[in-house]
């Protein structure tokens, strides 16, 4: 009982710190053009913590519910650990230091659902562990968000790019034949490099993953940059200034399915299961991506937090492959 005081106590600390934090960033981001009465602030600092709280308690039962029914998870375990992810609820806090609520946002969830995700690993007994997260349908499972994260760039890049050629067929024609002679590369060089180092194969896919996700995250950036220094470049000194800077992700990308078509047709011993499979999973998290990407990210978040998100999906890939490894390990020791 006092244990579970105490866990109360600090997750309302947490509630009230979070919840202040978030209405006083908004009130100094949205007065700067805007009269806000002070009925409005006082009752967004006072309503700010219950919502943070209620937001808690929803997670705190939803989770409870799902390990609860998991007889391979120690849910005691899970509790105490998980509970800990609630500290990252405080960055809210770093408005006060000029860093944007918005980013700050993104980056706490991104990382709590990391949290919860280990969480969730290390309460999982041995047995189950190996059993669940060595699985190789885990592995198609985060190929698929592989995918999703790919056209979620190529979306937001083109949109970007447009600002360099324009709209018309010809600037998309340039735009797609980037993307994709750089995805062709790609498939070319895993190919070489699937065969070299097939041991390393998991662990080289974590960090092309990763690798793609850091890129993601401050390409927007870079992509303003760029056109800024290419202003007074031709068409063609610009076309190649574009593809010099899309060459490293778009190689990465295209080296992901021979790398895991290598590496699952050692398993299931077939090459024409294991590039269906795959290619299919692929292609429907990329699908998906289309319709979601232009209809709720860029109506919701924006090119910006469009493209974190992306960045987010790839370091979660790279992380889950990395628990992979660590259950196929443990499943062979």
């Amino acid at each position: 009982m006092i244990l579970n005081s105490k866990k109360k106590k600090y997750k309302l600390f947490i509630a009230i710190i979070s919840g202040i934090s978030i209405q006083f960033n908004w009130l100094s981001y949205f007065t700067i053009s805007n009269q806000v009465s002070v009925l409005e602030i006082v009752s967004r600092i006072i309503f700010g913590p219950i919502l943070v709280w209620l937001l808690i308690v929803a997670i705190d039962y939803l989770l409870g519910s799902l390990v609860k029914n998991l007889n391979e998870i120690d849910n005691d375990k899970f509790q105490m650990l998980y509970g800990r992810g609630y500290s990252l609820f405080l960055f809210t806090a770093m408005g006060m230091f000029g860093i944007e609520l918005s980013s700050s946002i993104t980056i706490i969830f991104v990382l709590f659902c990391f949290w919860i995700i280990w969480s969730l690993y290390k309460s999982a007994y041995l047995s189950s562990r190996k059993k669940i997260f060595s699985s190789m349908e885990w592995l198609v499972i985060l190929f698929f968000f592989s995918g999703f994260s790919a056209l979620i760039y190529q979306i937001v890049w083109q949109r970007m790019l447009f600002t360099f050629f324009g709209v018309n067929i010809e600037s998309v024609t340039i735009i797609v034949i980037i993307f994709m002679l750089g995805l062709g590369v790609g498939s070319i060089v895993g190919g070489f490099v699937s065969k070299i180092f097939r041991v390393y194969l998991p662990l080289i896919f974590v960090i092309i993953e990763c690798g793609i996700g850091v890129f993601g995250a401050f390409s927007g950036m870079m992509i303003n940059w760029i056109k800024i220094q290419t202003i007074n470049y031709s068409q063609w000194s610009t076309i190649f200034t574009i593809y010099t800077f899309l060459f490293f992700p778009t190689l990465c990308m295209g080296m992901t399915l021979p790398i895991l078509v290598e590496y699952l047709e050692g398993h299931l011993k077939n090459v024409g299961k294991s590039v269906g499979t795959l290619y299919s999973i692929n292609t429907l998290g990329s699908a998906l991506a289309c319709f979601v990407t232009v209809d709720i990210f860029f109506t919701y978040f924006g090119q910006t937090i469009s493209l974190w998100i992306a960045a987010s999906l790839n370091l979660a890939v790279g992380f889950l492959v990395y628990i992979f490894i660590k259950s196929i390990a443990e499943k062979r020791s």
